[in-house]
Parts: structure tokens; sequence; C-alpha cells
């Protein structure tokens, strides 16, 4: 008989949770996790043509300048997209094909279904590399490209801001989407992956500290949209800027606060449930 404290873990996998758009979400997972790195990114990007438009093309590029730099955006756009998005599906290949034959009922090798067990721990994080690698090469790519093919006028301040613009796009993009990625990794595919296992007993999966994972959390909701914000506002009226930085001071500090007292007793819990 298998004791409660081993049966449990699988027990509460096997329970799928209710998820947006369920039934097509457990239907196509892997659509449905693509449309979430779509999503993650969406708001990043928003915030990175904003940005770019309003401080940059509009305000400090000249005609020349301007031409260069949609041609600049369209090709690296298009560049990263038709690199990233094969890189991705390569990874996550072989993980798809073992997911459906656990749906269909067949017997998977122990190998190939511990190779795929890794994969779905460690997606997030590949997520997070892959992601930058796709946002911060534009950071010197853009000023470069612009400056050098399109003339030098204001080059020192289209440098600055376009480094702040895609750096913070980048962190901004990632850290959403590591949470997402959990977030569905758990809902979605688990149950399947992990009906005679837990997550911790596979090797090579890369555990995240607690700790850790609530620092992200606070720069994912808490910290990258003051930046966003005050990175926007960096360039208004000077008293318009010192009230918008203590501003952001104010919201980061009450922001860490809240978080370090809320890890405190998830903690706590945890440590309690462990014991108990």
């Amino acid at each position: 008989m298998t004791s409660p404290t081993t049966a449990e873990p699988a027990t509460i996998l096997r329970q799928r949770r209710k998820v947006p758009a369920d039934r097509f979400a457990h239907r196509h997972p892997f659509v449905y996790w693509f449309l979430l790195l779509i999503l993650s990114n969406v708001a990043a990007t928003v915030f990175n043509f904003a940005y770019n438009l309003a401080l940059i093309v509009y305000r400090l590029m000249d005609a020349q300048q301007q031409v260069v730099f949609w041609r600049t955006s369209l090709i690296y756009n298009l560049s990263a997209y038709a690199v990233a998005v094969p890189l991705l599906w390569s990874l996550i290949a072989r993980l798809i094909r073992c997911l459906r034959c656990l749906q269909r009922g067949e017997t998977v090798p122990a190998a190939e279904l511990e190779f795929a067990r890794r994969r779905a721990i460690n997606l997030p994080i590949i997520q997070v590399i892959v992601n930058l690698l796709s946002w911060l090469p534009a950071a010197p790519i853009f000023p470069a490209v612009v400056c050098g093919f399109g003339g030098a006028h204001e080059a020192h301040e289209i440098w600055t801001r376009f480094v702040l613009s895609f750096v913070l796009s980048a962190f901004y993009a990632t850290a959403q989407t590591f949470f997402l990625m959990e977030w569905f990794l758990v809902a979605v595919l688990y149950p399947d992956l992990f009906r005679d296992a837990r997550p911790a007993e596979v090797r090579g999966g890369v555990r995240i500290r607690f700790g850790w994972r609530m620092l992200g959390l606070w720069l994912a909701v808490g910290v990258m949209p003051l930046a966003a914000v005050t990175a926007m506002a960096c360039y208004s009226e000077p008293g318009q800027q010192l009230a918008t930085l203590i501003v952001a001071l104010v919201g980061l500090i009450s922001g860490l606060g809240i978080f370090l007292l809320v890890r405190i007793d998830i903690e706590h819990w945890i440590a309690a449930h462990a014991a108990a």
C-alpha cells in the first residue's frame, strides 16, 4: 500500500486546475503555451513601442534617421521571431511527443519520460534565456544602425534612450513570462507528466529557492511597472521628474516591505506543513 505522504503529491497533481479557456488548453496545450508567450510580451512591446516613438523617434531623430529606424525595426522583429519561434519549438518537440503518448495511454520509455519531465521543469528558465536573447541585442543594434546609417544627430541621447528602453522591456517581458509559464505547466502539463512521481525527484531540474522566487515576483509585479513609468517620465519637466522619482521610490520600498511580510508568512506555513 502506498503511504499517504507518497500518494498525496501525485494525487494533487492529477486533480487538474481550471484555467481560462480550459477545454482548449487541455486539448491544445502547446498552442495555448505559445499564445501565453505572445501575451506576456505584449505589455513590454507596447511600452517599448510607445517609449521609442515618443521619446526617441519623434523627439530626437531627423528624417533620415527615422527612415533607418523603421527599416531596422521591421528587419529586427522579423529576424527575432524567425529565430526564436523555431528554437522554442525544437526545445519542446520531444516534450510534445511524450505528452501526446501519455494522453493516449501509450507506454513511454523511462528515459524519454525522464527527459520530458526535466524539460518541463526547466522550461521557465529556458524561456528566460531565449526571451533575453531576443530582446537585449536590440539595445546596441538599434542605436548603432540608426546612427551609423542615418547620421550622428543626437547620437548620445539616442544611444542612452534606446539602451534604457530595450533593457527595461527585456526584463519586464521575461519576468512576467516566467510566472505565466510556471502557472501553465503546473496547471496543464504536470497532471499528465507526474502521475507517479514528484517534480522534486527529477534529476537535472533547476531548483529555485523560495526567497529568490519571491524576489522575482516582486520584480515582475512591483518593480518593472514602476521602472517603466519612471523611464517615461525621466525626460519630462524637471519638477515632474522629481515627483515621479519620489513616487517610484516610495512604491518600491512599500512594495518590498509587503512582499517580505508575505514571504515570511508563506515560508512559515510551508515549513510547518512540511514538518507535519
